[in-house]
This record gives structure tokens, sequence and C-alpha cells, in this order.
């Protein structure tokens, strides 16, 4: 992380800033299936812009609008896909992203995505799923909304058991899911509309490759004889690399002669961060005085003195 540089103060200078820096996320995969973007109406995604699908079929871009006023969306599900039995009950429908992070990154990836599951009209119902998996076809984890029970379950790595975190969904909300993946920590959350509701679990088992090839929209059928015209819609989907924000703190730093004649440093900062408060005769040699918290609130300290010039200076700790 970039350091904050020391702040010079010079007897009886008043008012110092540091900047604050931001950086703008970088994309990674972004699309909201419009037409500008090379998107007509279709009914199968699969080999369009990039998308791959395991099957023909069972996808596609609605004719109409099933978000009012925000265009375009794509769909998994509805229509049987090619070669549907018991042994390939499951469409898995991507674009590839396949991330590999450097050998000392610890990235954050962050997953967008607006959907809908509506139910079926046959009286046959399926799961769908977020699923993601690295560059080497790792299931990494898996966010199941069954359609069934209207339950959120996930699946860990490679485990087959679900786990409930006793969340339900229904077929009339349109939902934002956010799922965020620290490399640093090996840890994933998820969010529905905002609220947490999968935090803090492992995305890389050992041996399994830290990278991200994909976000699949699957569509897990329950029986392959008889599959539900239920359908996930889906739109505005990302996936980002999250860039570091480095925030340095705004101060505000003062010093003036009391009555008694001593000097004081007056400092607060806008948010709180550690300080080292030096002192020189000849801005060559710097003697440590006190280490400091600075905070909104601010607070003084008694400077040196001993010292025949006045030179002091706020060095980050």
């Amino acid at each position: 992380m970039r350091k904050t540089p020391p702040l010079l103060i010079m007897s009886l200078l008043n008012i110092f800033f540091g900047l604050g820096s931001l950086h703008s996320n970088e994309i990674l995969f972004k699309t909201g299936f419009e037409v500008s973007e090379g998107y007509e109406p279709l009914y199968d995604l699969g080999g369009v812009n990039g998308w791959v699908a395991t099957n023909a079929g069972g996808s596609g871009i609605p004719d109409d609008t099933f978000f009012e006023g925000q265009g375009q969306q794509a769909f998994i599900g509805f229509t049987a896909f090619d070669q549907i039995s018991d042994a390939n009950y499951s469409l898995f429908l991507w674009n590839p992203v396949d991330f590999i992070p450097t050998e000392n990154e610890n990235p954050i990836l962050e997953f967008n995505v607006t959907f809908q599951i509506l139910d079926s009209s046959n009286g046959h119902t399926d799961d769908f799923r977020w699923s993601f998996f690295n560059t080497e076809n790792d299931r990494l984890f898996t966010i199941d909304f069954d359609n069934t029970t209207l339950r959120v379950n996930y699946l860990l790595g490679s485990s087959s058991d679900f786990i409930d975190p006793r969340t339900s969904f229904n077929n009339t909300n349109i939902y934002q899911l956010k799922v965020r993946m620290d490399y640093g920590e090996n840890s994933w959350s998820c969010w529905l509309d905002g609220s947490p509701i999968i935090e803090d679990q492992i995305i890389f088992e050992d041996g399994v490759k830290r990278s991200l090839g994909d976000v699949s929209a699957t569509w897990v059928v329950k029986d392959a004889d008889n599959p539900g015209d239920n359908i996930m819609v889906f739109d505005n989907y990302e996936i980002l690399k999250i860039q570091e924000v480095v925030q340095e703190p705004v101060l505000d730093v003062r010093i003036f002669r009391k009555e008694s004649g001593s000097l004081m440093l007056s400092a607060k900062a806008d948010i709180e961060s550690q300080w080292i408060i030096q002192g020189s005769d000849d801005l060559i040699e710097w003697n440590f005085l006190t280490e400091v918290t600075l905070t909104p609130e601010g607070n003084e300290w008694l400077l040196n003195q001993g010292q025949q010039k006045g030179f002091w200076r706020l060095v980050p700790r």
C-alpha cells in the first residue's frame, strides 16, 4: 500500500491537507444484452458474443422485455435443451473470463447480476444456479435457487452437500445478486438485494488453482422426462476486479503559542490514523517526539522547547 508522505510543519504555520486517491474498478466482463452490444432476440445464446453453452437450446434473448425500462434480458430454461436425459440434466451457460492473478496479487473480484426466476406453468419445477469455476474447470462454489421449495442453498468446492443459509425467494421479485471474492482471505460472501445471505465461505480448497474461469448461469432439471417450463431471466451481468482504494487522511494541523509561551501542536484527521511527531533544528536530522493517533475530534501536544529552531513534522506510523 502506498504510504502517506510526511507533513512538514514550520513554526506558527497553519493548515495542511493530505490528498485522497480513488481508482476505478477494472471490468473483466460486462453486458446488458442490448442490441447495441450485438444481441438480437434468439433462442440459443451459446455461440453469441463469446457465450458458451453445454447444449443447444434452453437459453436466449426473449422477444419481449421482462424488466420494464431495462431493454433486453437473457434467459435460461423454458424449453428443453438438446440431448436432455437422466445423465445430462444440467445446462451451463457462461462467458469465459479466465482471470489468473499474478504471483503476489490478492485481488477482490465482484460478480453482479439482476435476475428473476419465473414459475412453471406445467407443474414441474427445477433449480437455477450461479456456479463459479476456475480456469481448470474446478467448481469453486455454487449458489442454488430451488424453484420447488423457493429456498436458497449453496455448495462449496467439490462437495455435493447443500448448505441452507435459511433464505427464501419468490417468483415475482426482480433480485440483485452480488458476490464478492477476496483472494487474500480466501473467502466469498453473497448479498441479495443488499442483504447478506452467505458470509465468509471458502473459495479455494487445497490444491485448487487460484483463478476465475467463469460464472455460469445453470439450469438443473429435476426430471429429464418432465422438465419445467420455469425460466431464469437475467440482466446487467458483470464481473469486476475491485481496485484497492487508497484513502489518505485529510489533516487539519495548527501550531499556536499559549500564554505561557509554550508551543502546542493541534491536529485532527477525517479518518483515524497513526502518526509520529518529529522535530528538527536543521531539516536534516529529525528527532522522535511522540506517537499520536489523529481522529476527527482532534487533540493537542506540547512541542519540544529545547529546539533552537522550530521545525516539526508528522510522519505516518
